[in-house]
């Protein structure tokens, strides 16, 4: 799950729901140029922790 929503946060259009389309998630400014490696696992935890059973 972790690997997923990482991936997801740097490349907004890698994986596409189907019935959508590409491109309709937009980068978010800052994102990787700005963002540190410890702020993106705190982003990715944050996000994850309540979809762990």
């Amino acid at each position: 799950m972790e690997a997923f929503v990482r991936d997801s946060i740097l490349h907004p259009n890698a994986y596409t729901e189907p019935g959508f389309e590409k491109g309709l998630m937009a980068k978010v400014p800052g994102i990787p140029a700005e963002i540190t490696p410890t702020q993106l696992d705190a982003l990715v935890a944050f996000l994850t922790v309540s979809a762990k059973p």
